[in-house]
């Protein structure tokens, strides 16, 4: 089952300068990631950054 018809997945829509998403695009192809992926670790390395100990979930804890 891939991940749109996965119900522990959920679509997010954001909408990001040209330059930007260039850049993630060009280090997908060259790390051969998919953009989803990329995506996915940095909100969780944004989140986990930003978050005080107390408020911080492990995965799957939800």
């Amino acid at each position: 089952m891939g991940r749109r018809n996965n119900p522990e997945y959920s679509q997010v829509t954001a909408l990001v300068p040209k330059a930007l998403a260039q850049r993630l695009r060009i280090f997908c192809v060259e790390n051969e990631i998919q953009i989803t992926e990329a995506v996915e670790v940095a909100i969780e390395e944004f989140l986990d950054r930003r978050q005080t100990p107390s408020r911080k979930t492990k995965k799957g804890d939800e």
